[in-house]
Parts: structure tokens; C-alpha cells; sequence
């Protein structure tokens, strides 16, 4: 076990042979901190039953990674470097600062849960592809930019700031029982030209 962990370097964790990842115990309130430590989880099953996170990469071998019965909040960014990322299980939320990025085609199953992109610094979407996701949502002054196309299948709600979209990255509504909810609260969607005023977007429903 550790003491005190600290810094801004990464520290990795293979499953073990029961498809669980552990971590020893310690107190890892600095390394998770803003701007600090990485923790990267590398094998298959069950996710570490830790909530709070810096940066938290992915490297999935043979099955996913599980996402535990416990919501995840990260100060910086998700990364999947390889297999996927799945939510099925449990169906929770996460909540990050930072960045997504997605490396791998159709990395993240996303079940039932949500993704809450709510940073102060500006944040982006970065995927191999495209991107679903089930319930979607921004609470961030600083915006979103989609740099890749992300589908939403059940809700997206739009709390605070913009996502920014364009011709080739563009946000989808995919639903195909027409009943998709939009909840806007004082949330504003812009295209980005900067001839386009605020409400516009390349967004599709189908």
C-alpha cells in the first residue's frame, strides 16, 4: 500500500486474473487533482471501484472494461486507447473536465448512463469515427467542439455554454422512436462560421 501519492506521472493497472482492477490503498487527493496524475487501466472486467480521477486512460484486452456501480468524475480526460469502454452494467455517469477521446471504433457502449462534459477550460471530442451516446450533456461557459460526429440516442440536455459543430462533425439525435428529449436551459448551439449567429447548428434528427 502507498502512503501518499503525488505528482503528474501515470500510474497503470492490469486486471487480474478474476477480470478486476486494483490500485493499493493510499491517499491519492493530490494525484487526482487538477492538471496532475493519469491512471490507466489495462485488461478486461471490472473497473477499480474509484470515483475520482485526473486523466483516466483505457487499454480494453480481449472483453471491455466494466464501468462499476459508481459514477466517475474526472478533472482531466477520458482517453480509449484500445477494446472498449462499456457501461452496461451499472449505467452510470461520468463527469469530466477535460477531453474525450476515443480511439478505437465504437469504444465506449454507453448502456443507459451519462456523460457530463462540465469544465471551466474549453473542451473537445476527439473519436475514431463516431461516437454514441445515451443521455448528453454540456454545463461549460467555455463550450464544446465536436471534432468528430457524436450520436445522442436518449437525452440532450444543454445546461450552460455551446457545442460547436461543423459540416463533417456533427451532432445526431438517433432515437428512432421519435421520442428523444431536448431540455435547453440557458444553453446556446452555433455552427462554426463566423457568419453564423448563435441557435444554429448542424444537428440531425433522425
Amino acid at each position: 500500500n502507498f502512503l501518499y501519492v503525488d505528482g503528474t506521472g501515470k500510474i497503470s493497472s492490469h486486471s487480474t486474473a478474476s477480470d478486476f482492477s486494483i490500485f493499493p490503498a493510499g491517499d491519492y487527493t493530490d494525484f487526482v487533482a487538477t492538471g496532475t496524475g493519469t491512471f490507466e487501466f489495462i485488461g478486461k472486467g471490472n473497473l477499480s471501484n474509484r470515483s475520482n480521477y485526473n486523466n483516466l486512460n483505457f487499454r480494453s484486452e480481449g472483453a471491455s472494461i466494466d464501468i462499476p456501480a459508481i459514477d466517475l468524475n474526472l478533472q482531466g480526460n477520458l482517453t480509449i486507447l484500445s477494446g472498449n469502454l462499456s457501461n452496461v452494467v451499472y449505467n452510470r455517469s461520468i463527469s469530466l473536465s477535460g477531453n474525450w477521446r476515443d480511439y478505437v471504433v465504437n469504444g465506449f457502449i454507453p448502456g443507459t448512463g451519462s456523460v457530463v462534459f462540465d469544465g471551466i477550460a474549453a473542451q473537445n471530442i476527439t473519436i475514431n469515427t463516431s461516437e454514441t451516446f445515451y443521455d448528453f450533456e454540456i454545463d461549460n461557459a467555455s463550450n464544446l467542439t465536436l471534432l468528430s460526429p457524436v450520436d445522442v440516442s436518449n437525452s440532450l440536455i444543454l445546461t450552460l455554454g455551446k457545442i460547436i459543430t461543423d459540416p463533417f462533425n456533427i451532432l445526431t439525435l438517433t432515437n428512432k422512436n421519435n421520442n428523444i428529449s431536448l431540455f435547453i436551459y440557458s444553453m446556446l448551439i452555433s455552427k462554426q462560421l463566423p457568419d453564423w449567429q448563435d441557435y444554429q447548428i448542424y444537428l440531425k434528427i433522425n
